[in-house]
């Protein structure tokens, strides 16, 4: 097996549809449009994962002021409330920052050593 990225998500769906031994990692919006597609009887899932967060924002040890640091952890989980930050957030597909899910990494740590 192996795991490769690629943006042509629409090509490897096709491929998946015509038959070929392809699997294909969606996010929630590729997932939707599915239904969308003409070959769309051709696919099948076969797993959905719980929501999984986009990425962590770290900061290490002494290199940020601590002021500034909590100025920046608020400011990111407050940015959905504004309109403005809302939209910009919206065109990246992220809706919101809030602090880590300790039980939702546990679970991310699980899948991924499994993975491997």
């Amino acid at each position: 097996m192996s795991l490769e990225f690629t943006r042509r998500v629409l090509g490897e769906v096709r491929r998946a549809a015509g038959g070929e031994n392809v699997a294909v990692i969606l996010d929630g919006v590729q997932t939707a449009a599915l239904a969308e597609l003409p070959n769309a009887s051709g696919l099948e899932i076969v797993a959905t994962s719980d929501r999984l967060p986009l990425g962590l924002v770290v900061t290490v040890g002494g290199r940020l002021d601590p002021a500034k640091r909590d100025a920046l952890l608020r400011g990111l989980t407050q940015a959905h409330t504004d309109p403005g930050f809302a939209a910009v957030l919206s065109t990246v597909r992220v809706t919101g920052f809030g602090p880590v899910d300790t039980a939702a990494l546990g679970s991310i740590r699980e899948a991924f050593a499994l993975a491997h």
